[in-house]
């Protein structure tokens, strides 16, 4: 319940990790996208934030896989 009744603003990214904070209508990407979430390493998922990795799309480039 307490989680439906906070807003998340995100303002210019550079703190909210892109992969595992809850920045996108309240959720992570690591939620609304396990699959995808599971074809990236743990170091990306650490590291980048939103600002980081919406530039260019540079998120693309932390996917790995066969």
């Amino acid at each position: 319940m307490f989680e439906s009744s906070i807003e998340v603003r995100l303002g210019n990214g550079m703190l909210a990790l892109f992969w595992t904070d809850k920045w996108l209508e309240g959720q992570s990407i690591q939620l609304l996208a396990l699959d995808l979430f599971q074809a990236i390493t743990n170091r990306a998922a650490r590291r980048h934030t939103v600002c980081q990795v919406l530039q260019d799309r540079q998120w693309i480039r932390d996917i790995t896989g066969p």
